[in-house]
């Protein structure tokens, strides 16, 4: 099926995946940062990095054949560090900028992908939240000596981290839908605080 309609113009089907496609590589740029704050293997790193750095330069391609009006704005980017590169979504400019750049079907696009995103990771901090309170009223019940009170407790610091690695994911989404006209009183997807995270408010 052609990405093209008669008159030259992309399809909605074409934003999508382009759109989906730089935001998989959003998710790799945060997965080297990680395995760098991780200290992960230097080989390893840099097998993710050459991946992703690929990417990078096929994405570009596609980007400028899109959005050609972005040929003076996209630039190189070190190859040595793929996970600083600017990515040029739409989400990064204003809106007057985004209709000069005629990125407006790519901005619909976008934002659509990012709130169904958003809403998923608010899914999964509703289960996540669900297992820690259980883990830690198991703990209370069932933790039996220090070996096993230290066992719960390494096992509710993994959800716990999980809870905080899915939160931020969610705030980026939503940061990026902000830019985007989300507004900022969304009763669907409001801002998290500490009291969502510990189970001590409801997640909207």
């Amino acid at each position: 099926m052609s990405n093209i309609m008669p008159n030259g113009l992309p399809t909605l089907t074409a934003d999508f995946e382009l759109v989906h496609a730089i935001l998989v590589i959003e998710n790799k740029q945060l997965r080297v940062r990680k395995m760098l704050a991780d200290n992960a293997q230097e080989s390893v790193v840099g097998l993710f990095r050459a991946r992703v750095a690929r990417d990078l330069f096929n994405i570009r391609a596609q980007q400028l054949l899109r959005a050609p009006r972005m040929s003076g704005l996209i630039e190189a980017f070190d190859v040595e560090k793929p996970e600083d590169a600017r990515l040029f979504l739409p989400s990064q400019y204003q809106s007057i900028q985004r209709q000069e750049l005629r990125l407006q079907t790519l901005g619909h696009a976008e934002y659509i992908l990012r709130a169904g995103y958003a809403k998923n990771q608010l899914q999964s901090l509703r289960i996540l939240i669900r297992v820690f309170k259980t883990q830690k009223a198991s703990m209370h019940v069932n933790a039996v000596g220090g070996t096993q009170l230290r066992q719960f407790r390494v096992t509710m610091a993994k959800t716990a981290k999980l809870i905080r690695a899915t939160a931020e994911v969610y705030e980026r989404h939503r940061s990026a839908l902000l830019t985007l006209g989300l507004p900022a009183n969304n009763q669907a997807l409001q801002p998290l605080r500490r009291a969502h995270l510990s189970g001590g408010l409801p997640i909207f």
